[in-house]
């Protein structure tokens, strides 16, 4: 063990000669911005809320259908075999409507994931082409958002402006979303 140690830091005197004379290029990204800015974020959003309104508008259709069904319900003398007949139909609207609206959320948050996924891929995808493309060897994030409260962690506290590649970040995502 000790002489395994004695090697590691052998190699690890010269190495650290090698990084000190070595310049790292470093960059800078302010994840949020880029994120907000990225178009294709606007389209798939107008789509995710175009299928909500859709969504909305076939529970609307089904509890409008279950209230008429109540409202012709009361109109029945209880007891008698037509009674019954629409309280069961009336128990099916209910459960219709409940599993409809279950199904419903499963699908918008199914959507939402998979369109969050593609943008954040996209946006990993520009930024590590653009780094490699352009000799960076480490690209920090500005802030991103906090797991627990969604609020900002910074991780890079302060940057010189020329370091930030947000703007050309954003300029290339834009560009290439279009093709």
């Amino acid at each position: 063990m000790k002489r395994f140690f004695l090697f590691s830091l052998a190699c690890l005197v010269p190495a650290a000669g090698v990084l000190k004379s070595a310049e790292l290029k470093i960059a800078v990204v302010d994840l949020n911005q880029a994120f907000m800015a990225y178009k294709q974020r606007a389209v798939l959003q107008k789509e995710i809320d175009d299928r909500k309104k859709k969504m909305n508008e076939e529970l609307s259709r089904i509890e409008q259908k279950l209230k008429n069904r109540k409202s012709d319900l009361e109109t029945l003398q209880p007891g008698t075999d037509k009674y019954r007949e629409l309280q069961y139909k009336l128990i099916e609207l209910e459960t219709l409507l409940q599993v409809t609206k279950r199904q419903f959320e499963l699908e918008l948050e199914k959507a939402q994931r998979a369109h969050m996924e593609r943008l954040l891929g996209d946006l990993d995808k520009v930024v590590k082409d653009y780094a490699r493309e352009n000799g960076i060897d480490l690209v920090l994030a500005k802030y991103i958002a906090g797991p627990r409260n969604a609020g900002p962690i910074f991780i890079a506290l302060y940057n010189k402006p020329e370091l930030d590649i947000t703007a050309q970040i954003v300029k290339r995502l834009n560009r290439d979303s279009k093709k």
